[in-house]
């Protein structure tokens, strides 16, 4: 399952134009942001490896010779430290357009899904229980509660994925 989006990076690539006809291609990096701060106090921060991922991703498009001309974000903290980690790898300042209808689910609709999950799968059940008791393993077990979760958001058709499906393409 493709992930949520919470950035995106606008760019031309150099190699998909078509200068003969006058036609440049617009190609469009979807990125989600780096790894957040699951153990930690905040969620809304990027973790240590989060920022690595995003200044990898900046240095990996430079050095591919991709063109991003702009950064379009949601306007949770977890968005502008991608943001700032990219531009840092990416080595430029680029300009950076903050839109709310990108953030994704809600952390209360996400609670109430995990919950109602919880209720009919032993296994989400389990590892919610293992999550709150043991934070060893703190990481892994949310990415996994996080994946049953945003599939349950996405294919259950829920009325506020469909909004932010309809925000997303709005942006």
């Amino acid at each position: 399952m493709a992930q949520i989006l919470h950035w995106l990076a606008f760019g031309f690539n150099r190699h998909r134009t078509f200068a003969h006809i006058g036609v440049v291609l617009l190609k469009i990096h979807l990125v989600r942001h780096g790894q957040a701060n699951a153990g930690g106090g905040d969620y809304d921060q990027l973790s240590e490896l989060g920022f690595s991922q995003a200044t990898v991703l900046g240095k990996r498009l430079r050095e591919n010779g991709s063109q991003i001309r702009a950064l379009l974000l949601g306007d949770l903290r977890r968005h502008r430290e991608t943001a700032a980690a990219f531009q840092e790898g990416y080595d430029s300042s680029l300009p950076i357009q903050i839109d709310a209808r990108l953030n994704e689910i809600h952390p209360d609709r996400w609670k109430s899904i995990a919950l109602e999950l919880a209720r009919s799968d032993q296994s989400i059940a389990s590892l919610l229980e293992k999550y709150k008791d043991d934070p060893s393993r703190r990481r892994r077990r949310l990415a996994a509660i996080t994946s049953r979760v945003l599939q349950n958001w996405v294919l259950g058709r829920s009325p506020d994925y469909l909004e932010f499906a309809k925000n997303v393409l709005q942006a």
